[in-house]
């Protein structure tokens, strides 16, 4: 048992300048700090993905004692504060509490006499470490669940490894997870929509898809896995196919396709769409819905709802590439690189309102908009070019949304060009 440290004499510890410090002394506060019970058990919660790994090895037991580093105080620490130290230490230890770590003390002699030092904090049993983390619960879920994947899946033994803080959190569901993943083993790509996955409940994979994702990845060979970030790309899941909304702006074309004028159709049908025959038909691609909706009537025309960036939805339209198209976004950067990326997909696309004289008519309607780069996309026309240089050389005026061209304006050149 360590001693009590004696009483030391109050002008010993008064600093020549009126301070707490013992004279002389060129310690900082910090030094005189000793670890906290709370602070060793933090320290050794921090340990326990390790003991599970070695749980999973067999070698739990030969990680105990388990040493807990930490600060042990100085034996120049004002005498009742070092006092309250070692109580707290000693109250929280197994010594205090029957269960938890161990304190090896040692007794030296100091200027104030007698005084205890511990020189090495330990938890000595996988029991004591348990009980001082509050983790027993945890590690016997732990142990059920590690069993059962290794039962059913033990091609995720390594993935266990890696991922042993994942089993307890989904402690409720592992039939569960394990049966999915025995589907998709059984069903490799199936081509079926999530809640059509049979053994678990209809909205299981949705909301699981984090750990299943995780899981798959590691037990699937890559033959049964498609490149792509989203969950249902990659494993082979069926899910809503984007639309595209497209007007008839001819009257001879809605009546080709039953008087409907306004339509939003699955991707795959608008890339199946059938063109009336013997008839020219050109197509405008409009970046922002308002303007798209209040479009004059066009001959021969259709005209597409692009939404910015979205138009990469087009890329697989085998007829767009038969078909004249034009391209009508904001006079901005982005806007020309959008219609340099619909160049990749379709090199027949023109501009339409992006040009310089329709910037300079509105230009008191600019305003600052964000800047993707200053570099020229490549697949710009000359004349692109030099508006996209324009424009990243005016920062303070660089953003001509479309909204913001008069209607006479633009009714007129696109009655000009497109009829």
């Amino acid at each position: 048992m360590e001693p009590e440290p004696g009483p030391v004499p109050a002008a010993a510890w008064r600093g020549s300048r009126g301070g707490g410090r013992r004279a002389g002394s060129g310690r900082s506060p910090a030094d005189h700090r000793m670890i906290t019970p709370a602070e060793i058990t933090a320290k050794a919660q921090r340990q326990y993905a390790r003991l599970l790994r070695a749980w999973l090895t067999g070698t739990l037991a030969e990680q105990f004692p388990l040493v807990i580093p930490g600060n042990k105080g100085s034996l120049s620490t004002e005498p009742t504060l070092r006092i309250q130290q070692l109580a707290a230490l000693r109250a929280g230890s197994r010594e205090g509490r029957g269960f938890g770590y161990t304190v090896e003390w040692q007794t030296v002699r100091s200027r104030y006499g007698e005084q205890g030092m511990p020189v090495r904090i330990q938890v000595g049993s996988q029991e004591d470490y348990l009980r001082l983390c509050g983790l027993a619960a945890d590690f016997s879920t732990f142990r059920r669940a590690a069993t059962l994947i290794r039962q059913q899946q033990p091609g995720l033994e390594g993935w266990l490894h890696e991922q042993v803080l994942q089993v307890t959190k989904y402690a409720d569901c592992w039939p569960e997870l394990l049966r999915v993943c025995a589907f998709f083993q059984q069903h490799p790509l199936p081509e079926v929509y999530a809640r059509q996955v049979s053994g678990v409940p209809s909205k299981f994979v949705e909301t699981n898809m984090g750990i299943l994702g995780s899981m798959l990845s590691y037990l699937l060979p890559a033959e049964h896995q498609r490149p792509g970030s989203d969950f249902a790309t990659r494993f082979g899941l069926r899910t809503d196919a984007p639309t595209v909304r497209f007007r008839l702006l001819d009257a001879g074309l809605a009546a080709h396709y039953g008087g409907l004028r306004d339509l939003a159709i699955p991707r795959p049908d608008f890339e199946q769409l059938r063109l009336p025959a013997g008839q020219d038909v050109q197509v405008l691609i409009v970046e922002n819905r308002l303007t798209f909706l209040t479009l004059l009537p066009l001959a021969r025309t259709i005209a597409i709802w692009g939404s910015g960036y979205d138009v990469e939805r087009l890329r697989h339209c085998a007829w767009l590439a038969d078909v004249p198209i034009w391209y009508w976004g904001d006079i901005d950067l982005h806007g020309f690189h959008i219609l340099a990326q619909l160049r990749t997909y379709f090199p027949q696309v023109r501009s339409v309102l992006m040009d310089e004289g329709t910037y300079r008519q509105h230009r008191q309607y600019a305003h600052a908009g964000s800047i993707p780069t200053q570099q020229s996309p490549a697949g710009l026309t000359a004349a692109e070019q030099r508006i996209f240089q324009l424009l990243a050389a005016t920062p303070e005026r660089n953003r001509l949304e479309q909204e913001h061209i008069t209607a006479e304006y633009a009714d007129g050149v696109l009655t000009a060009k497109l009829s």
